[in-house]
């Protein structure tokens, strides 16, 4: 089973999303179990934040507290005990520890500051479009 960490502005894109995306597949997998997601309480914590924030939530066009209760159901929580100082952006590590400790095959972003590092760790940090033609081929 495929292991990723999906970056909090993926899950924010998801969320304001009109139309059917590349995530919405992502997503069925990991409610259907079949990949399994992981998460760190940091990165949970900045999730909830960005979609409480007044810049963000007026723009929320999914049910947003059923995909968040889906999703605390649907991904692994473990806590990051590897400190990290790689990316350009240092609010960044996080996700680059949390990717080391799981072991994760993907980290799924839209963040230029961590797709620099495409080949930096064992995970192969990529874009949702990647992601979903990986799933093709």
């Amino acid at each position: 089973m495929q292991k990723i960490i999906i970056d909090t502005n993926v899950i924010i894109s998801h969320l304001i999303s009109k139309n059917i995306s590349p995530t919405d597949k992502i997503f069925d997998l990991v409610f259907g179990g079949k990949i399994r997601a992981f998460i760190s309480e940091e990165v949970w914590s900045e999730l909830i934040e960005k979609i409480q924030s007044p810049r963000i939530k007026p723009i929320l066009n999914r049910n947003t507290a059923k995909f968040i209760a889906q999703y605390k159901y649907a991904v692994t929580k473990i806590q990051a005990a590897t400190k990290l100082s790689i990316c350009r952006d240092p609010k960044d590590d996080k996700f680059l520890e949390l990717a080391q400790d799981s072991q994760a095959d993907y980290l799924i972003t839209g963040d230029q500051d961590l797709l620099i590092l495409r080949n930096h760790l064992s995970t192969k940090i990529i874009t949702i479009t990647e992601f979903t033609q990986s799933l093709i081929t």
